[in-house]
């Protein structure tokens, strides 16, 4: 099966034994040596250790400077060196020797990410609450998904590998945190979060994922961590695993990932029907996905989380654990709402059991759907 896994619980982390780039100056694709300090174009500023990112951009390389790794790139902070911006650099990796297929594989996420982004610039019509369908709300998509601001390209000028170094760069606006941050954090308190505080956060992630389908989009891999806060907002990460609505996934699709403890039913069954296996493209995979994740904001704890322990603490291996739990997704009949979560307020509970986490994805709502419901419109 080619579909990557993301983290399968919320505190795990992909686990690869990949380079980012190579420090060749010159090449244009990825170099097989490992360079020596000059060709990383290390060095020591202000007692922080960085690199040189594009002749525009410095990265901070510290343990200070990351931010956050997954299975086809690793994140750091940086900053413009004209402007003195603070950034995000998406580095991807590019694995040591000649394994094209690996490579090749990196290289469409690349540019799935940097021609997703600049096509989200554009304008975006919102379904609006009064008359969902038929009355429009024009936004900026940079509301609701991360702005992308350079990224690197190949001697033609095309998104590709870096001339200098032969790696691959996307840069975004920096983040403040992210949405699992915020509510480990919460967590951490030992107090919930209000329930008008939950309201407010449960219409931010609607309306970005609406806005995102709206765009014909569905991204496959929504969780905490991929909705950050910049300046405040509410914003979609990660978008590079992201298709068009009514396009046919296959289990063969290297480009697409997910992530268990928020992956619909459907898509379990999916995974498990064998290697010709497809399914299409629709924003009902999403809507499970928010559905859990406003869950998690009442709650502020995976939902599927124990049951995925479960499994773990009952077989082997991992991937043992992997397959036990998305044998027992792909069986769900009744929607996994807490009933801590209807008796915390019966407006968001409606909305997931019979809204989003339906488990029949014929009779689940989609985010865009939501937005007329009553809980979501006052808020």
């Amino acid at each position: 099966m080619a579909i990557i896994y993301s983290s399968p619980v919320p505190a795990v982390a992909a686990s690869v034994k990949l380079e980012v780039g190579h420090q060749r100056c010159g090449n244009s694709s990825p170099s097989t040596s490992e360079g020596s300090p000059q060709d990383h174009q290390c060095q020591v500023l202000d007692m922080k250790e960085v690199r040189n990112v594009m002749g525009r951009f410095e990265m901070d390389i510290t343990k200070q400077g990351f931010l956050g790794e997954g299975s086809f790139s690793i994140c750091r902070k940086g900053t413009n060196i004209t402007t003195g911006e603070e950034v995000a650099i998406k580095a991807y990796k590019v694995q040591v020797g000649c394994n094209e297929n690996l490579n090749g594989t990196t290289l469409k996420k690349f540019k799935q990410q940097v021609a997703l982004l600049q096509e989200l610039q554009e304008d975006v019509i919102l379904p609006g609450k009064l008359d969902l369908g038929r009355q429009g709300i024009s936004q900026k998509p940079g509301k609701f998904v991360v702005r992308l601001l350079d990224f690197s390209r190949d001697m033609s000028g095309n998104p590709g590998y870096d001339p200098c170094d032969g790696a691959l760069y996307v840069i975004t606006e920096l983040a403040e945190h992210s949405l699992k941050d915020y509510l480990r954090a919460q967590r951490a308190q030992g107090q919930a979060l209000p329930r008008e505080n939950v309201r407010h956060l449960a219409r931010s992630v609607v309306v970005a994922v609406a806005a995102l389908h709206a765009k014909g989009y569905v991204h496959l891999d929504l969780k905490p961590e991929n909705l950050m806060f910049f300046n405040g907002r509410l914003k979609i990460i990660d978008v590079d695993g992201c298709v068009r609505i009514g396009s046919i996934i296959s289990l063969q699709d290297s480009s697409s990932s997910f992530s268990p403890c928020y992956c619909a039913p459907e898509w379990a069954r999916f995974l498990q029907s064998g290697s010709q296996s497809e399914i299409v493209a629709h924003p009902g995979l999403d809507a499970w996905s928010v559905g859990l994740i406003l869950c998690e904001c009442a709650t502020l704890s995976a939902v599927m989380r124990p049951a995925f322990i479960h499994f773990l603490k009952s077989v082997n291996s991992q991937a043992d654990a992997h397959m036990a739990f998305i044998d027992f997704l792909g069986r769900l009949e009744t929607s996994p709402v807490p009933d801590c979560v209807e008796n915390f307020d019966a407006g968001l509970g409606e909305i997931l059991s019979h809204g989003l986490l339906a488990c029949d994805p014929d009779l689940r709502w989609t985010p865009a759907q939501c937005l007329s419901s009553h809980y979501l419109s006052s808020a």
